[in-house]
């Protein structure tokens, strides 16, 4: 939390003060696709600490929801985050519920946690289409807005993604969360169901993933040059 000290994540956040830091365990949020058979892919929802030792996956990775694309509906993945942000916002309270995420009573609830500790999450992984089904960011082959994060274009020449120079004009284009929430209220486009319902949550808090961008991404670039050379 020291390391995001002056972020707009924790001065904005309405329930994460520092006196609370020592005690409050960062989370990620992990959603992606996979195949299990040549029909069809399964997706996957997990979460876990951002500071754990790292170790076998069955123990650092906590899995929250598991289910075959094909079972999925228009608005699946929206009541699964739904449900998953519940769960997240009472870690965030350090009590344990006195409802479920249906409003059912649940006995014994509003206890501390254990030890006094709370979780907040403050990151999303992902690949792209994951994040353009939830988020309902741009694809990266999209016609006129290809990233998330600001408004370079693969057909507008002034903002052209391959113009990396520090001049380039799509680096003053970069959203901030509340312009980005505006663009989509106007457009009349729904709100992401993480920004709406997870205490905190903001766009900065996407995160993209390592191993798409870098492994599948950049580096087979580089290393399949370097092998044609």
């Amino acid at each position: 939390w020291e390391n995001m000290r002056g972020s707009d994540f924790l001065s904005k956040h309405p329930n994460l003060p520092s006196a609370s830091w020592s005690k409050t365990i960062p989370l990620g949020i992990h959603g992606d696709g996979g195949s299990f058979s040549k029909q069809d892919n399964v997706y996957v929802l997990s979460f876990n600490s951002l500071v754990a030792a790292y170790g076998p996956t069955h123990d650092t990775r906590i899995v929250f929801s598991l289910i075959r694309k094909a079972d999925m509906v228009v608005d699946t993945m929206d009541k699964l985050l739904e449900a998953f942000s519940w769960s997240l916002n009472h870690c965030l309270t350090g009590l344990t519920p006195e409802e479920d995420w249906q409003k059912n009573k649940l006995p014994g609830g509003g206890q501390p946690l254990r030890g006094g500790w709370k979780m907040a999450a403050c990151q999303c992984r992902g690949d792209w289409e994951f994040f353009s089904d939830i988020f309902h960011l741009p694809r990266w082959n999209g016609a006129e807005q290809i990233c998330p994060f600001c408004k370079a274009s693969s057909t507008i020449p002034r903002l052209s993604f391959t113009n990396v120079r520090l001049d380039t004009p799509w680096r003053g284009t970069q959203w901030t969360h509340e312009a980005r929430m505006t663009y989509l209220r106007v457009a009349g486009l729904a709100l992401p169901i993480l920004f709406v319902a997870l205490i905190g949550f903001r766009l900065e808090c996407i995160h993209i993933d390592v191993l798409h961008t870098t492994d599948q991404g950049v580096s087979s670039h580089i290393s399949g040059n370097v092998m044609w050379h």
